[in-house]
């Protein structure tokens, strides 16, 4: 007899490791509510941070403070290139004339 090595077989390949069915559907069950409570959350906080500001707003401020905050937060007086008409409306000056006609000197239309 000779003595010859015994062949070596290769080592059979695994298939991946995969969840269990039942797993995949544990972890699918629990997504969709999280997913809903994350979306409720995130409509929610900025309506609370909302009111949680608004609630702390005076409901009216006097004179005096309309007008210094009016001032504070203006440009300083001065001259600008020009000044800025800004309409969506194309035809806007086409009721001045009538206006003019209409409207007593002096007074609002």
């Amino acid at each position: 007899m000779s003595s010859r090595p015994a062949p070596t077989r290769p080592a059979p390949s695994r298939p991946a490791p995969t969840r269990p069915a039942a797993s995949r559907l544990a972890a699918s069950r629990l997504a969709v509510p999280l997913l809903a409570a994350f979306t409720a959350l995130a409509c929610i906080t900025p309506a609370l941070a909302q009111t949680a500001v608004a609630s702390r707003l005076p409901t009216a401020i006097g004179d005096s403070t309309f007008w210094r905050l009016t001032r504070d937060l203006s440009e300083p007086a001065g001259w600008f290139r020009s000044e800025n008409f800004v309409s969506n409306e194309l035809l806007w000056q086409h009721v001045i004339a009538p206006l003019r006609q209409t409207v007593p000197t002096g007074h609002a239309f």
